[in-house]
This record gives structure tokens, C-alpha cells and sequence, in this order.
């Protein structure tokens, strides 16, 4: 029952935006889960845990726990979860600046998805692989948009809400890189209703901010100032 509390509150957290709660309550629930031997449950704690370090920028220790969670699902045949702890190691090493070894994990992680046959599992993989894609520029960036359609279209299909949502964030990032802000204004605007519809309150102000930057791309100031502003109050109001 301790496990089960733990791992619960800990995702809930984690839903919530709540990285350090998360964090928290998973330091509880791991070692318990290593004790009854409950390995697959294991694999996804670290997986959650290592994205909970990730968004604290504490990398070395997102690292650390990403390769002990590959480690463990790959040894109970997790592949699906094996997929999304490499997705997470694919994306620390991009914000360490090291893009050459994101894509190699981002590869990697795709490969593990299509084999796991998970289609959420192979959209959250694409989704990020299509982002790195359009990001490093080059001859591929039309195949790098269609990980990323590809990617909407699954994760659509299997109504994982915060992974549209990230799906959502993705493309209309690369989107702007690519000079695209119509189209990016309309991919923000699908997320910032996604988020209002599913009650994410930290992921609406996530989208509301890119709003702001891309209305202000599109020479609409008062646009920009206007969704800056909602981001700054919901945001206060978040605490």
C-alpha cells in the first residue's frame, strides 16, 4: 500500500506540473518497488523520475536514472517504456547541446517504439524525433514534419492528452524555427485549447506564452500583449 500511495501521489504530481512534489513522493516509491521486486513498475518509476529531474535541470542525475531505466525494462521486456525513457535521454542531451547524440537516442527510441508496437509510445518517439529533424536543418525537413504529423495523428488516436499536448508544443516550434507563424499560431492555439478542455493549467500558460511570441512574429502586438498578460495572471494565480 505504500508503494501504491507513493506512486500515485507522485503522478499526480507529476500531471500537475509539480516536478519537485513528484520527485518527492517517486524518492519513496522507488526503493520500495526495488524491494518487492516489482521490476516493470521499477522501469516506469525511473522513466518518471528522470523526466521529474529533467524539468528541475538537474541532468547528470536525469541521466543516471534514464540508463538504469532502460536498463530495467529492456530486462523485463518493457519496450514501450524502454522507448520513452531513451525519448527523455534524447532530450536531456539536446538541452545539454550535444545534438548529435540526441539524434542517435531519438533513433533509438523511435526503433524501440515501432518494435514495441505502442502506437502513443511511436507518436511520443516520432514527435521528437521530427522536432530534432527540423531543428538541426539540412535536406531532411520535410521529413521531420511528417514525424511530427504523424506523430498528432497517433497520439490523437490513442487520446494521450499530455503527450498531444507535447506532440502539439513540438511542431509548433519547429513551425516557428521554420519561419511558418500561421501555421505555429494555429498548432499553440490547438494546444491552449487542449489544455483548457483537459484542466493543465501550467501547460495553458506553457501555450499562451508561445502565443504571445508568435502574434508578435505576426506583426499583431496587441495579440501578443494580450495572451503575455493571460499568462502572467494564470500564472500568478498558479502560484
Amino acid at each position: 500500500l505504500r508503494l501504491d500511495y507513493a506512486r500515485l501521489l507522485g503522478e499526480v504530481a507529476r500531471h500537475a506540473g509539480d516536478a519537485k512534489g513528484s520527485r518527492e513522493r517517486l524518492d519513496e516509491a522507488i526503493p520500495l518497488a526495488e524491494e518487492l521486486g516489482e521490476r516493470a513498475l521499477l522501469g516506469r518509476l525511473l522513466t518518471t523520475q528522470a523526466k521529474n529531474l529533467q524539468v528541475l535541470t538537474d541532468y547528470a542525475g536525469s541521466l543516471a536514472l534514464c540508463a538504469r531505466g532502460e536498463a530495467v525494462s529492456l530486462e523485463v521486456g518493457d519496450l514501450a517504456n524502454a522507448s520513452r525513457v531513451v525519448v527523455t535521454r534524447a532530450r536531456v542531451t539536446y538541452f545539454q547541446g550535444d545534438g548529435a547524440a540526441a539524434r542517435t537516442a531519438a533513433d533509438r527510441a523511435r526503433e524501440l517504439a515501432v518494435e514495441s508496437g505502442d502506437g502513443a509510445t511511436i507518436g511520443l518517439a516520432d514527435a521528437f524525433l521530427g522536432y530534432l529533424v527540423v531543428a538541426g536543418g539540412g535536406q531532411d525537413l520535410q521529413a521531420g514534419i511528417g514525424h511530427l504529423e504523424a506523430s498528432l495523428a497517433r497520439l490523437r488516436e490513442a487520446g494521450d492528452i499530455p503527450g498531444l499536448n507535447s506532440s502539439y508544443n513540438l511542431m509548433g516550434n519547429a513551425q516557428t524555427q521554420l519561419g511558418a507563424y500561421a501555421a505555429a499560431y494555429a498548432t499553440f492555439e490547438a494546444a491552449r485549447t487542449l489544455c483548457e478542455e483537459a484542466g493543465l493549467a501550467q501547460d495553458r500558460c506553457v501555450a499562451l506564452v508561445n502565443l504571445a511570441g508568435v502574434a508578435v512574429e505576426l506583426g499583431n502586438q496587441q495579440a501578443g500583449y494580450d495572451h503575455a498578460a493571460a499568462a502572467v495572471e494564470l500564472a500568478d494565480k498558479l502560484g
